[in-house]
């Protein structure tokens, strides 16, 4: 065995850490980065996670609403379900365009050990994907990532603008 992790993802790689518990939850994996890598291990990048998740939530929230007010009131559109997919659709595309930097830079700074790159931290990891690939490479992904954020920015937005109707009657400016 060389150390390294490997999930059985990949083609002819079975998994380097078999689970002991028989439960299949994963509890074989957790002990052996306990024991491997400390406490300290299973919060490898919590970081970028936070980030992103405020990332996620002020794109997404802040291009829906702006874009909503755009339509009403630049292109006289009144507020109903084309209004509110369209500006889901554009929420949906800045969300992706913020995210993806951060998805790939986690991505790979979590996988690097595993294919023999490692990382001191996950902005160093994000220094070498743009040294490596140029700006380009933290977006890669981007259209599969748009195509999972786009039905949920939808169905989200528009059950949304359901509940608030039907709670509050009318848009709060």
């Amino acid at each position: 065995r060389n150390g390294l992790l490997t999930t059985g993802a990949r083609k002819g790689h079975p998994p380097s850490v078999q689970g002991n518990s028989g439960s299949g939850l994963g509890l074989g994996m957790l002990g052996h980065l306990m024991r491997t890598t400390g406490v300290y291990g299973l919060w490898k990048g919590a970081g970028v996670l936070v980030v992103r998740g405020a990332v996620m939530s002020s794109t997404q929230l802040s291009s829906y609403d702006l874009t909503k007010k755009y339509c009403t009131n630049n292109l006289h559109m009144s507020d109903g379900p084309l209004v509110q997919c369209v500006a889901s659709l554009v929420a949906s595309i800045v969300l992706t365009t913020c995210i993806a930097p951060l998805d790939v830079t986690l991505t790979t700074y979590q996988a690097g050990p595993s294919v023999g790159r490692h990382y001191d931290s996950a902005w160093s990891c994000a220094r070498a994907l743009v040294h490596r690939g140029g700006p380009s490479a933290l977006l890669r992904g981007w259209v599969p990532l748009w195509a999972r954020f786009l039905p949920s920015s939808v169905l989200t937005f528009i059950i949304y603008e359901q509940a608030r109707r039907l709670l509050v009657g009318s848009y709060l400016d």
